[in-house]
C-alpha cells in the first residue's frame, strides 16, 4: 500500500492492517526457517515497509496535537544584548 492510501485510513483500520501483516510476515518467516521457499521473495520487505509506514503514521497522529500545543508568543521586540 503506499503512504498516501495508509493516512486515509482510520486508527482502527490501521492497527487491523498492522496486525494482518504482522500475522503474514510471521507466516514467511516460518516458510524461510524451513527451507520452503516463500511464492513471492519481496513480499517479507513489502510487509516489513508497508508496517514501518504505519507506525510512522500513528506516531505523527500521536504527536501532532502535543505540537499544536506548544505555541510560541511573539512580542515583536527584540532581545537586550
Amino acid at each position: 500500500m503506499k503512504a498516501k492510501e495508509l493516512r486515509n485510513l482510520s486508527e482502527q483500520d490501521l492497527t487491523n492492517k498492522e496486525a494482518e501483516l504482522r500475522k503474514n510476515l510471521m507466516k514467511l518467516y516460518g516458510q524461510v526457517s524451513t527451507g520452503t521457499p516463500p511464492k513471492n521473495p519481496g513480499e517479507i520487505r513489502q510487509s516489513k515497509r508497508t508496517i514501518a509506514q504505519i507506525l510512522t503514521i500513528k506516531g505523527e497522529r500521536k504527536n501532532k496535537p502535543a505540537a499544536a500545543k506548544t505555541e510560541i508568543k511573539h512580542t515583536g521586540a527584540r532581545p537586550k544584548q
